[in-house]
Protein backbone atom coordinates (compact mmCIF):
# COMPACT_ATOMS: atom_id res chain seq x y z
CA UNK A 1 0.00 0.00 0.00
CA UNK A 2 1.73 3.31 -1.24
CA UNK A 3 2.61 5.45 2.07
CA UNK A 4 0.23 8.38 2.78
CA UNK A 5 3.35 10.36 4.11
CA UNK A 6 4.60 12.74 1.39
CA UNK A 7 0.82 13.92 0.50
CA UNK A 8 1.02 14.63 4.62
CA UNK A 9 3.78 16.62 4.87
CA UNK A 10 2.79 18.48 1.32
CA UNK A 11 -0.34 19.02 3.31
CA UNK A 12 1.03 20.24 6.54
CA UNK A 13 3.26 22.84 4.40
CA UNK A 14 0.76 24.66 2.89
CA UNK A 15 -1.30 24.51 5.81
CA UNK A 16 2.17 26.35 7.45
CA UNK A 17 2.41 28.97 4.90
CA UNK A 18 -1.36 29.67 4.93
CA UNK A 19 -1.76 30.46 8.61
CA UNK A 20 1.93 32.06 7.95
CA UNK A 21 0.45 34.53 5.85
CA UNK A 22 -2.99 35.00 7.83
CA UNK A 23 -0.86 35.90 10.73
CA UNK A 24 1.67 38.44 8.69
CA UNK A 25 -1.15 40.16 7.06
CA UNK A 26 -1.78 43.63 8.59
CA UNK A 27 -5.84 43.53 9.77
CA UNK A 28 -8.02 46.63 10.01
CA UNK A 29 -8.01 47.32 14.12
CA UNK A 30 -9.47 50.30 15.32
CA UNK A 31 -8.00 51.36 18.59
CA UNK A 32 -11.39 52.03 20.14
CA UNK A 33 -12.19 54.52 22.29
CA UNK A 34 -13.89 53.50 25.70
CA UNK A 35 -15.64 56.74 26.26
CA UNK A 36 -17.84 59.31 24.15
CA UNK A 37 -16.27 60.96 21.34
CA UNK A 38 -16.56 64.16 18.95
CA UNK A 39 -16.95 62.26 15.66
CA UNK A 40 -17.79 64.73 13.15
CA UNK A 41 -17.65 68.33 13.42
CA UNK A 42 -19.26 70.85 10.86
CA UNK A 43 -18.06 75.11 10.66
CA UNK A 44 -19.59 77.89 10.19
CA UNK A 45 -18.13 79.43 6.91
CA UNK A 46 -20.65 80.95 3.71
CA UNK A 47 -23.67 80.69 5.90
CA UNK A 48 -23.84 81.43 9.42
CA UNK A 49 -24.65 78.90 12.01
CA UNK A 50 -24.20 76.62 9.56
CA UNK A 51 -22.27 74.09 11.37
CA UNK A 52 -23.35 70.76 14.02
CA UNK A 53 -21.05 68.74 16.17
CA UNK A 54 -21.86 65.39 16.55
CA UNK A 55 -20.76 62.72 19.07
CA UNK A 56 -20.66 59.21 19.08
CA UNK A 57 -20.81 56.38 21.72
CA UNK A 58 -18.20 53.64 21.17
CA UNK A 59 -18.76 51.54 24.33
CA UNK A 60 -21.84 48.58 24.95
CA UNK A 61 -23.94 50.93 27.11
CA UNK A 62 -26.02 53.35 26.59
CA UNK A 63 -25.04 56.65 28.38
CA UNK A 64 -26.85 59.22 30.27
CA UNK A 65 -25.49 62.72 28.97
CA UNK A 66 -27.41 64.90 31.92
CA UNK A 67 -25.13 67.74 33.18
CA UNK A 68 -22.82 67.32 30.19
CA UNK A 69 -21.33 70.56 28.75
CA UNK A 70 -20.07 71.52 25.21
CA UNK A 71 -17.72 74.53 24.66
CA UNK A 72 -15.55 75.93 22.25
CA UNK A 73 -11.79 77.87 22.79
CA UNK A 74 -10.22 80.17 20.83
CA UNK A 75 -6.06 80.36 20.43
CA UNK A 76 -5.86 82.65 22.65
CA UNK A 77 -7.35 79.97 25.25
CA UNK A 78 -10.77 81.90 25.70
CA UNK A 79 -13.55 79.26 26.40
CA UNK A 80 -17.32 79.18 26.26
CA UNK A 81 -20.10 77.45 26.13
CA UNK A 82 -22.13 76.13 23.09
CA UNK A 83 -24.45 73.69 25.37
CA UNK A 84 -23.92 75.13 28.81
CA UNK A 85 -26.05 71.98 30.30
CA UNK A 86 -26.73 68.92 27.91
CA UNK A 87 -29.84 66.30 28.25
CA UNK A 88 -30.23 63.29 26.99
CA UNK A 89 -29.15 59.65 26.15
CA UNK A 90 -26.42 58.60 23.49
CA UNK A 91 -27.25 55.10 22.46
CA UNK A 92 -24.65 52.54 22.47
CA UNK A 93 -22.97 52.35 19.03
CA UNK A 94 -25.30 55.50 18.49
CA UNK A 95 -25.25 59.58 17.72
CA UNK A 96 -25.83 62.82 19.44
CA UNK A 97 -26.18 65.92 17.64
CA UNK A 98 -26.04 69.29 18.48
CA UNK A 99 -26.75 72.24 16.32
CA UNK A 100 -27.12 76.20 16.55
CA UNK A 101 -30.35 77.46 16.95
CA UNK A 102 -30.57 79.25 13.61
CA UNK A 103 -28.62 78.78 10.46
CA UNK A 104 -28.00 74.92 10.03
CA UNK A 105 -29.08 73.75 6.74
CA UNK A 106 -28.35 69.57 7.68
CA UNK A 107 -30.57 66.67 6.51
CA UNK A 108 -30.56 65.40 10.45
CA UNK A 109 -32.54 67.68 12.93
CA UNK A 110 -30.94 68.75 16.38
CA UNK A 111 -31.18 66.54 19.30
CA UNK A 112 -30.25 69.59 21.50
CA UNK A 113 -29.50 73.35 19.99
CA UNK A 114 -26.85 75.58 21.10
CA UNK A 115 -27.83 77.81 24.99
CA UNK A 116 -27.94 81.11 22.63
CA UNK A 117 -26.80 82.16 18.84
CA UNK A 118 -24.22 84.53 19.87
CA UNK A 119 -21.25 81.44 20.70
CA UNK A 120 -20.74 79.84 16.77
CA UNK A 121 -17.39 77.48 15.92
CA UNK A 122 -15.03 79.49 14.19
CA UNK A 123 -11.53 78.07 12.27
CA UNK A 124 -8.72 77.70 15.02
CA UNK A 125 -11.31 76.89 17.26
CA UNK A 126 -11.43 73.93 19.84
CA UNK A 127 -14.18 71.60 20.47
CA UNK A 128 -14.43 70.02 24.20
CA UNK A 129 -17.09 68.25 25.49
CA UNK A 130 -17.03 67.65 29.47
CA UNK A 131 -18.65 65.51 32.05
CA UNK A 132 -19.83 66.20 35.37
CA UNK A 133 -21.04 69.96 35.04
CA UNK A 134 -17.96 70.97 33.31
CA UNK A 135 -15.33 69.13 35.87
CA UNK A 136 -14.77 66.29 33.66
CA UNK A 137 -13.10 66.27 30.06
CA UNK A 138 -14.27 63.74 27.91
CA UNK A 139 -13.36 64.47 24.39
CA UNK A 140 -11.55 67.58 22.30
CA UNK A 141 -10.52 68.42 19.08
CA UNK A 142 -8.49 71.16 18.06
CA UNK A 143 -8.88 72.64 13.86
CA UNK A 144 -6.09 74.72 12.51
CA UNK A 145 -3.77 76.97 14.74
CA UNK A 146 -5.72 75.89 18.04
CA UNK A 147 -3.75 75.67 20.95
CA UNK A 148 -5.40 72.76 22.66
CA UNK A 149 -5.43 69.63 21.10
CA UNK A 150 -4.44 66.02 21.18
CA UNK A 151 -0.92 65.76 20.26
CA UNK A 152 -1.91 67.65 16.52
CA UNK A 153 -4.51 69.83 15.44
CA UNK A 154 -6.78 68.58 12.26
CA UNK A 155 -6.94 71.13 9.60
CA UNK A 156 -10.15 73.38 9.79
CA UNK A 157 -13.23 72.05 7.64
CA UNK A 158 -13.64 74.56 4.53
CA UNK A 159 -17.35 75.66 3.54
CA UNK A 160 -19.56 72.86 2.93
CA UNK A 161 -17.67 69.94 4.23
CA UNK A 162 -16.84 68.67 7.48
CA UNK A 163 -14.07 66.63 9.46
CA UNK A 164 -14.96 62.53 10.44
CA UNK A 165 -13.70 61.00 13.16
CA UNK A 166 -12.01 57.12 11.38
CA UNK A 167 -13.72 54.03 11.99
CA UNK A 168 -10.46 52.68 12.08
CA UNK A 169 -6.72 52.96 11.28
CA UNK A 170 -6.89 52.61 7.53
CA UNK A 171 -9.97 54.14 7.00
CA UNK A 172 -10.10 56.98 4.27
CA UNK A 173 -12.61 59.69 2.91
CA UNK A 174 -14.18 57.02 -0.12
CA UNK A 175 -14.57 54.37 2.56
CA UNK A 176 -16.14 56.16 5.03
CA UNK A 177 -18.17 58.16 2.21
CA UNK A 178 -21.87 56.76 1.81
CA UNK A 179 -21.30 53.09 0.32
CA UNK A 180 -18.14 52.69 1.28
CA UNK A 181 -16.63 49.72 3.48
CA UNK A 182 -16.49 51.52 6.50
CA UNK A 183 -19.61 53.83 6.16
CA UNK A 184 -21.08 51.87 8.86
CA UNK A 185 -18.24 50.59 10.72
CA UNK A 186 -19.09 53.81 13.63
CA UNK A 187 -16.41 56.39 14.64
CA UNK A 188 -14.49 54.68 16.95
CA UNK A 189 -10.95 55.38 15.92
CA UNK A 190 -9.35 57.41 18.47
CA UNK A 191 -5.51 57.66 19.08
CA UNK A 192 -5.46 60.55 20.80
CA UNK A 193 -4.34 62.27 17.41
CA UNK A 194 -6.31 65.21 16.02
CA UNK A 195 -4.00 64.79 13.28
CA UNK A 196 -4.38 61.30 12.21
CA UNK A 197 -8.12 60.11 13.89
CA UNK A 198 -10.60 62.82 11.41
CA UNK A 199 -10.91 62.63 7.34
CA UNK A 200 -12.31 65.03 5.27
CA UNK A 201 -16.49 64.47 4.15
CA UNK A 202 -16.63 66.70 1.47
CA UNK A 203 -20.38 65.63 2.00
CA UNK A 204 -21.27 65.93 5.63
CA UNK A 205 -23.08 63.48 6.79
CA UNK A 206 -24.64 64.50 10.55
CA UNK A 207 -26.23 61.75 12.74
CA UNK A 208 -28.57 62.22 15.16
CA UNK A 209 -30.20 59.96 17.90
CA UNK A 210 -32.69 58.15 15.65
CA UNK A 211 -30.11 57.64 13.07
CA UNK A 212 -29.54 53.76 12.64
CA UNK A 213 -27.39 52.87 15.14
CA UNK A 214 -23.81 51.81 13.83
CA UNK A 215 -22.65 47.67 14.43
CA UNK A 216 -19.59 47.10 16.67
CA UNK A 217 -16.66 46.86 13.74
CA UNK A 218 -16.63 43.41 12.10
CA UNK A 219 -12.94 43.58 10.77
CA UNK A 220 -11.76 42.14 14.33
CA UNK A 221 -13.93 39.04 15.15
CA UNK A 222 -13.85 38.68 10.67
CA UNK A 223 -10.06 37.93 10.75
CA UNK A 224 -9.84 36.03 14.10
CA UNK A 225 -12.42 33.27 12.85
CA UNK A 226 -10.79 32.87 9.77
CA UNK A 227 -8.02 30.37 10.46
CA UNK A 228 -10.31 28.57 13.43
CA UNK A 229 -11.82 25.60 10.23
CA UNK A 230 -8.32 25.78 8.27
CA UNK A 231 -6.37 24.63 11.52
CA UNK A 232 -9.39 21.93 12.29
CA UNK A 233 -8.19 18.86 9.39
CA UNK A 234 -4.79 19.33 10.67
CA UNK A 235 -4.98 16.37 13.42
CA UNK A 236 -7.38 13.98 11.72
CA UNK A 237 -4.90 14.22 8.40
CA UNK A 238 -2.06 13.48 10.65
CA UNK A 239 -3.05 10.49 12.86
CA UNK A 240 -4.56 8.53 10.65
CA UNK A 241 -1.46 7.27 8.50
CA UNK A 242 0.44 7.31 11.92
CA UNK A 243 -0.32 3.20 12.78
CA UNK A 244 -0.17 2.21 9.51
CA UNK A 245 3.34 3.46 9.37
CA UNK A 246 4.68 2.00 12.49
CA UNK A 247 2.89 -1.54 12.00
CA UNK A 248 4.13 -2.62 8.46
CA UNK A 249 7.97 -3.07 9.37
CA UNK A 250 7.14 -4.69 12.51
CA UNK A 251 6.35 -8.50 11.00
CA UNK A 252 9.30 -8.06 8.81
CA UNK A 253 11.76 -7.71 11.21
CA UNK A 254 10.20 -11.06 12.77
CA UNK A 255 10.94 -12.91 9.65
CA UNK A 256 13.95 -12.44 9.58
CA UNK A 257 15.48 -13.17 12.90
CA UNK A 258 14.13 -16.49 12.74
CA UNK A 259 16.11 -18.84 11.00
CA UNK A 260 19.47 -17.33 12.89
CA UNK A 261 19.00 -19.44 16.03
CA UNK A 262 18.79 -22.08 14.03
CA UNK A 263 21.76 -21.69 11.88
CA UNK A 264 23.98 -21.96 15.87
CA UNK A 265 23.12 -25.09 15.90
CA UNK A 266 25.41 -26.60 13.02
CA UNK A 267 28.26 -26.05 14.80
CA UNK A 268 28.04 -27.63 17.60
CA UNK A 269 28.07 -31.33 16.91
CA UNK A 270 31.65 -30.29 14.56
CA UNK A 271 32.98 -29.65 17.67
CA UNK A 272 31.96 -32.96 19.15
CA UNK A 273 33.55 -34.97 16.34
CA UNK A 274 36.54 -33.76 16.42
CA UNK A 275 37.43 -34.27 20.08
CA UNK A 276 36.00 -38.05 19.46
CA UNK A 277 39.56 -39.39 17.94
CA UNK A 278 41.34 -38.52 20.46
CA UNK A 279 41.26 -41.30 23.22
CA UNK A 280 40.92 -43.95 20.31
CA UNK A 281 44.70 -43.34 19.74
CA UNK A 282 45.54 -43.57 23.45
CA UNK A 283 43.52 -45.28 25.98
CA UNK A 284 44.84 -49.08 24.80
CA UNK A 285 48.28 -49.16 25.37
CA UNK A 286 47.94 -47.33 28.60
CA UNK A 287 47.01 -50.65 31.24
CA UNK A 288 50.59 -52.27 31.02
CA UNK A 289 51.07 -53.74 34.28
CA UNK A 290 50.15 -56.96 34.79
CA UNK A 291 48.30 -56.19 38.22
CA UNK A 292 45.43 -53.97 36.98
CA UNK A 293 42.92 -55.35 34.84
CA UNK A 294 42.76 -55.07 31.09
CA UNK A 295 40.06 -53.02 28.97
CA UNK A 296 39.51 -52.27 25.45
CA UNK A 297 37.74 -49.24 24.29
CA UNK A 298 34.26 -50.19 22.22
CA UNK A 299 32.68 -46.90 20.02
CA UNK A 300 29.44 -46.89 18.07
CA UNK A 301 28.83 -44.41 15.83
CA UNK A 302 25.30 -42.60 15.03
CA UNK A 303 24.19 -40.29 12.17
CA UNK A 304 22.35 -36.70 13.12
CA UNK A 305 20.40 -35.28 10.82
CA UNK A 306 20.04 -31.05 10.49
CA UNK A 307 17.55 -29.11 8.39
CA UNK A 308 18.22 -25.82 8.10
CA UNK A 309 16.55 -23.41 5.36
CA UNK A 310 15.71 -26.20 3.06
CA UNK A 311 19.25 -28.20 3.10
CA UNK A 312 19.52 -31.03 5.17
CA UNK A 313 22.60 -31.89 7.24
CA UNK A 314 23.83 -35.73 8.85
CA UNK A 315 26.41 -35.34 11.18
CA UNK A 316 27.94 -38.44 12.42
CA UNK A 317 28.06 -38.31 16.81
CA UNK A 318 30.18 -41.20 18.10
CA UNK A 319 29.48 -42.89 21.14
CA UNK A 320 32.75 -44.65 22.94
CA UNK A 321 33.05 -46.90 26.54
CA UNK A 322 35.96 -48.73 28.23
CA UNK A 323 34.72 -52.80 27.99
CA UNK A 324 37.13 -55.25 30.78
CA UNK A 325 39.04 -57.85 29.07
Amino acid sequence: MPSKLPRILISSFFLFLTLLLIISTPIAQAATSNHIVISEVQVSEATTGDEFVELYNPTANDVNLANWKLTRKTTAGAESDLISTVSGIIKSHGYFLFTPQAGYTGSASADQEYSNQTNLISDNNTILIYANSGSTLVDKVGFGSATDKETATESNPTSGTSRERRANSTSTSLKMSIGGIDELNGNGEDADNNGTDFVLRSSPQPQNSNSALEPVPISTPTATATPTPTATPTPTETISPTPTITVTPTPTVTATLTPSPTGTATPTPTVTVTETPTPTMTVTPTPTPSQFPRFTVVCTTKMLNFHVLSINFSVPLVSCSLVKL
